[in-house]
């Protein structure tokens, strides 16, 4: 993989993708970058607290709603075919990627140090390495991944067509372990949280795993055993 490539694996993880450009993309991505600058400048853990809830229900919404058998993708594929109605899709989950990202590391920012457990702040040098190393594990698992399964996957364009588009994964951080992505690839979020010394931060990452699992269960994985392992009867 070129440097040229990684670096746009690395911006379209974080829901900034540069493909399918056009005007309305842009300008979305520029109103996703003020609304960010704009909630950190108001300086305030309510406010943080309320782009956060926002962001959360808006990316529950699109995984949920948008995918699978009986979700949105349907009536956009029959209203605009696969090509277009995959690129209106992929323009909402990008900013849903983006929004639950930042507003996530907001929230850690305006906790910062503000934790009922107290044994953060008397071992705080301890938990900043602790956090240190768990970013960067964390964030090296869910890159090789992405590297791995394709940046389509990771956008779950089989999920939203309803049909293979690569065949199923086994190497990488896959042939060691389960589910690298929803599992150790969220240890970077619990990093941030732990660099910010902050217990609401933790809180924060465990809401965002406990609801990319349950996306997981109930939609990603009978999808999974149904397109990919479901042996093919001749």
């Amino acid at each position: 993989m070129s440097v040229k490539n990684f670096i746009e694996l690395f911006f379209a993880m974080m829901g900034i993708k540069n493909v399918h450009r056009s005007l309305y993309r842009f300008l979305l991505v520029l109103a996703s970058l003020w609304l960010y600058w704009y909630v950190t400048s108001l300086n305030s853990f309510f406010y943080a607290t309320i782009y956060y809830i926002f962001s959360k229900i808006f990316h529950c919404f699109v995984l949920f709603s948008m995918l699978g058998p009986h979700g949105f993708n349907k009536k956009l594929i029959k209203k605009f075919g696969e090509k277009k109605g995959y690129t209106i899709y992929e323009t909402i989950m990008s900013m849903a990627f983006f929004h639950n990202g930042s507003s996530s590391a907001v929230m850690c920012h305006f906790s910062f140090e503000t934790t009922l457990l107290s044994f953060f702040l008397l071992y705080n040098h301890f938990f900043i390495a602790l956090g240190i190393i768990f970013f960067i594990v964390g964030l090296g698992v869910k890159t090789w991944a992405t590297i791995s399964v394709g940046i389509d996957t990771y956008y779950y364009k089989d999920l939203f067509l309803q049909r293979k588009i690569s065949s199923f994964k086994t190497h990488g951080p896959y042939a060691y372990i389960k589910s690298p992505m929803y599992g150790i690839g969220h240890l970077h979020g619990y990093g941030v949280a732990l660099i910010s010394l902050s217990s609401v931060g933790l809180l924060v990452m465990i809401i965002n795993q406990i609801m990319i699992f349950s996306f997981f269960y109930i939609v990603e994985k009978p999808f999974i055993k149904k397109i990919y392992l479901t042996p093919i009867k001749i």
